[in-house]
């Protein structure tokens, strides 16, 4: 070996095996879908990670909550039109 140079490997030598594979989602990927979800308003309870690297995000029941106060007047309105109905 030359001082310097990269060390090399055997011809024929076997690449170690990892012991994971490679990561199907990115720290990224679960900080944009965790952003996207609270800027629409809801509450996030719980976040998952498949074995598919599919992000499942849970939200608490704070969904569909009036945001305004022409949404909160329609709520009570239908609320005492309707009643327990919706």
């Amino acid at each position: 070996m030359l001082i310097g140079s990269a060390p090399t490997s055997p011809i024929g030598a076997v690449a170690p095996k990892r012991t994971r594979g490679a990561s199907k989602f990115k720290q990224c990927d679960v900080t944009r879908a965790v952003k996207a979800v609270a800027k629409a308003g809801a509450e996030i309870t719980r976040v998952e990670i498949a074995p598919d690297g599919s992000i499942i995000i849970s939200t608490s029941s704070m969904v569909g909550k009036p945001t305004d106060d022409l949404d909160r007047e329609l709520a009570e309105f239908e609320k005492r039109k309707f009643g327990a109905r919706q």
